[in-house]
């Protein structure tokens, strides 16, 4: 093997191997993924999700939603409470610390996941809505970007404070 071969091999090689390595820092974004909620825009729907934590599904459950119309206020600021036939609020099950988070999610008549990663997110602290279109024939994800752990965890005790009101009867 003469010199410029085996140069042109090392270059080769060289760039293979930090080629994987460029790849993998882009997509290493880690993010505590406090909670998720789905929302249903008219008719009944019902949605399949799948919660992954590095690659491992950490939740997965089926979720009818109701349609908004069966809901005689939907523009009620507390939304959230378990009242609320179209919307489900999902706190996590989940461990919260740091990792990759992603969702899959489907609705009745799909065949095929749709997945949703948040490696393009910056910030650490996230909640997710998932709002199904208005002819149920889509969905798209929301990310809800937080500055802290304290403002997700805002959010959830607001969403647990209206649940206890309403079992209460002294929802707003």
């Amino acid at each position: 093997m003469n010199r410029r071969s085996v140069l042109a091999l090392i270059g080769t090689t060289a760039t293979t191997g930090t080629t994987g390595c460029l790849q993998l820092n882009t997509l290493a974004r880690k993010h505590k993924l406090w909670y998720v909620e789905l929302r249903n825009a008219l008719n009944s729907v019902t949605v399949d999700l799948r919660v992954y934590r590095d690659q491992s599904i950490v939740h997965e459950d089926r979720y009818e939603l109701d349609g908004v119309e069966s809901y005689e206020n939907p523009n009620n600021v507390a939304r959230y409470v378990a009242g609320v036939p179209y919307v489900r609020f999902r706190k996590p099950t989940w461990d919260t610390d740091l990792a990759q988070f992603a969702l899959e999610y489907k609705l009745a008549h799909q065949i095929e996941w749709n997945r949703e990663s948040f490696d393009d997110i910056e910030t650490q602290n996230i909640g997710a809505t998932i709002s199904v279109g208005s002819r149920n024939y889509d969905a798209k994800v929301r990310v809800h970007e937080h500055e802290s752990e304290g403002d997700a965890q805002e959010v959830i005790e607001y969403v647990e404070n209206e649940r206890e009101n309403y079992s209460n009867g002294t929802s707003t």
